[in-house]
């Protein structure tokens, strides 16, 4: 999940709401995906339309975001002050680049840089992203070995893996990896769509 348009205001402490209107632009890409706009009137197929294009701007990189994030990385924080304000009320850890004016007590976890310069941006948002990649690798192994995915589903993931990762699969052991039953699944997007069905 990513945010790279202005920070609205209640993505955090407002989350139940900004989840709303996450759903209803769910349902209406459901709706486009199905045809169902071309049934429309033209003005009222645009409107909805330019709605989809409007929430996709806004809110489109949380469509994936079922609940308030564990940490949140930030490049400016003087300019997102903002999200900085509703992570520390929320009591969400930050990630943050902090440049000679900005206020280092206010992150948790300070990259002294500077937050201007387009090379150092990259470099360390490069970095965050990989770390982070890696981090989701490292968390499938550790669901394989516990059961909770297959081997067969594991080795479709190895093309993603990175040489630590694919390290620690070649040491676990035929035992680790119990049979996976679809039917202990939690299907997640069941609830997601009663909801976006009761909004209907």
């Amino acid at each position: 999940p990513y945010i790279n348009q202005r920070w609205l205001g209640g993505t955090l402490t407002n989350w139940v709401t900004i989840r709303q209107r996450i759903q209803y632009l769910l349902q209406l890409e459901r709706r486009m995906d199905a045809g169902e706009f071309r049934n429309l009137p033209k003005k009222e197929r645009l409107t909805l339309q330019r709605e989809v294009e409007k929430l996709n701007r806004r809110i489109g990189g949380l469509k994936t975001m079922r609940s308030l994030p564990d940490m949140i990385f930030i490049v400016d924080t003087n300019v997102e002050e903002l999200a900085v304000s509703e992570a520390n009320k929320m009591h969400i850890p930050i990630i943050g680049m902090v440049d000679t004016n900005s206020n280092p007590e206010l992150v948790t976890y300070v990259i002294p840089t500077n937050d201007d310069a387009i090379r150092a941006i990259k470099l360390i948002v490069g970095a965050i992203a990989d770390a982070a990649e890696e981090g989701m690798r490292i968390r499938e192994v550790e669901m394989a070995e516990t059961g909770q995915v297959s081997r067969e589903d594991l080795a479709e993931m190895e093309q993603y893996l990175g040489p630590s990762v694919l390290a620690k699969l070649q040491s676990l052991d035929e035992e680790d990896f119990e049979a996976f039953d679809d039917d202990e699944v939690e299907e997640i997007d069941d609830e997601t769509d009663e909801e976006l069905a009761e909004e209907e």
